[in-house]
């Protein structure tokens, strides 16, 4: 009985370590950037179905590219150069605007936009005043861009706060170390 009891003590302690030590880490990891950092939207949090959207922009260094859903979604990028992807979404299955936006970069959930940007456009397609806020503007900084190849996700929070909605769309930017010509 004591032997089960010590036993169980030492796994609950070694478990409360490792526990400490991940959160520490990732605090070491996100602390200091001066950026705006999510924490990660856990599996449960992610909600079921999808919603509406669109990513219409994908600027970085002095290019702009304006995208047709169909088109695709790869870029390279200099090292040193931000990019900013910009598009609507809302909160389909309730008939409303987002609460925000994420970005994961790699997937690591790295910026929040909660304040959406008017959009027209958007409502009157749809023809629901509740889309108007449904704009967003996201610009992933180059501190988060080392080189390499990396994948940028996006997340729609649902207007209750409950999850977020994982878009179907990935954008890849290769950063590379010369400039591009």
């Amino acid at each position: 009985m004591i032997a089960k009891l010590v036993k169980y003590r030492l796994e609950a302690s070694i478990g409360t370590a490792a526990l400490a030590v991940l959160i520490i880490c990732l605090f070491v990891r996100t602390a200091g950037s001066g950026l705006p950092v999510a924490t990660a939207p856990r599996a449960s949090t992610l909600l079921p179905g999808a919603t509406l959207h669109s990513l219409d922009t994908i600027a970085y260094g002095r290019v702009s590219i304006t995208l047709p859903n169909a088109q695709r979604r790869h870029i390279v990028v200099s090292s040193g150069d931000s990019v900013t992807l910009q598009g609507w979404a809302v909160d389909g299955p309730n008939r409303s605007a987002a609460s925000s936006v994420v970005a994961q970069v790699d997937g690591f959930s790295r910026l929040t936009l909660v304040t959406l940007g008017e959009r027209a456009d958007v409502a009157g397609v749809f023809r629901n005043p509740n889309y108007l806020r449904s704009g967003y503007s996201i610009t992933i900084p180059k501190d988060l861009l080392p080189a390499g190849m990396h994948v940028v996700r996006l997340l729609v929070g649902d207007q209750p706060q409950t999850g977020f909605y994982l878009l179907p769309e990935v954008v890849t930017v290769d950063v590379v170390d010369h400039p591009l010509q």
